[in-house]
């Protein structure tokens, strides 16, 4: 069997940590975990985090890269800007459960491979930018 050692992610009061397998390098001689176990390991954490409902700005900022968000694109999609979700992650300045929320969906439509959450919430960010005119539906 191949060599492990232990990975940790900190989030606040929050520790996690796994028994991942390691690959070594023949040049440097050093041992690195595989980006995929690790990239499992945070989508682990993640879950954990929105099923406990472990709302921080260091869970907030681990749901954002989980949703695979910028600051940019995240600031776009809740109609703020990319200082204010800065301030968010950093804990100057306080979210919403609301927002929370949101950004834990994001992270779970990520994680299942879909779009639910980000599409409506670009849904939303479009319709803001249209003028108001008549929309024709079938019915």
């Amino acid at each position: 069997m191949g060599r492990t050692a232990t990975a940790t992610i900190s989030l606040g009061r929050f520790v996690f940590i796994a028994t991942l397998p390691t690959v070594t390098s023949k040049v440097a001689g050093t041992a690195a975990f595989w980006v995929a176990d690790l990239v499992r390991f945070e989508r682990a954490v993640a879950k954990w985090v929105i099923e406990h409902g472990a709302m921080s700005p260091e869970t907030f900022r681990l749901l954002r890269k989980t949703a695979n968000l910028s600051l940019l694109e995240l600031g776009e999609l809740l109609g703020k800007d990319k200082a204010e979700i800065s301030r968010w992650e950093n804990g100057y300045h306080k979210f919403s459960v609301c927002t929370w929320n949101t950004v834990a969906d994001l992270a779970l439509d990520a994680m299942g491979g879909k779009q639910n959450a980000a599409g409506r919430l670009r849904a939303i960010v479009a319709a803001k930018k249209h003028s108001q005119r008549p929309i024709k539906i079938a019915v």
